[in-house]
């Protein structure tokens, strides 16, 4: 059973359900039950595919209620993460909070932290640790005056995390920028800026 409305979108079945909450700067997203592979692609496409994700600075990500089915493997994290990493040609200023006390699920969410691509992300075991981090970082990214990186521009996490303050990448990877904005007078590697 599908539920729609302006702010709210849910995705119910027998021993599932997923909730997308549309909120002033970003989107909530509750998952329930037993959540599969194909369950996370429809809600990622309803998330990318909605006309707020363009000015969306934050994705909360509840999986206290979560059970992950079979199905929900570190490649389908990895390739979670390369989705992103593809979305963020639109968007690349979107922080998303994990909210989890299950071990699996913790894992689930390390490859994808690990693989380098995807969003910045940052695990938290309460809902209103997650909230306090969005709402403080997603409010340091500021429309005017941002540099550009340009696809084939790398940055190292450590640059990052001066730019963006406060944020931990958890990682001392370099990440390739497709139109990664960052924050105004941060150093720029693209020398088109």
């Amino acid at each position: 059973m599908f539920i729609a409305s302006s702010n709210r979108f849910s995705l119910t079945q027998e021993l599932m359900a997923i909730e997308l909450i549309w909120e002033a700067r970003g989107a909530y997203r509750k998952f329930a039950g037993s959540v599969t592979a194909a369950d996370l692609a429809k809600t990622r496409e309803k998330f990318c595919g909605d006309a707020r994700f363009d000015t969306a600075r934050y994705l909360i990500n509840d999986f206290l209620e979560a059970i992950p089915a079979s199905d929900i493997t570190h490649e389908v994290a990895e390739f979670s993460a390369a989705h992103d990493f593809a979305a963020a040609i639109s968007n690349p200023r979107i922080l998303i909070a994990c909210v989890t006390t299950d071990k699996t699920v913790h894992s689930l969410i390390q490859t994808y932290i690990s693989s380098g691509f995807g969003y910045p992300v940052e695990i938290f075991s309460t809902l209103a640790e997650a909230r306090a981090w969005t709402e403080r970082l997603s409010a340091s990214f500021r429309e005017p005056g941002v540099n550009r990186l340009t696809v084939g521009g790398r940055v190292s996490a450590p640059e990052i995390e001066e730019w963006v303050p406060g944020i931990h990448t958890h990682s001392h990877k370099n990440y390739t920028g497709n139109r990664l904005h960052l924050p105004a007078g941060a150093p720029t590697l693209d020398p088109e800026v």
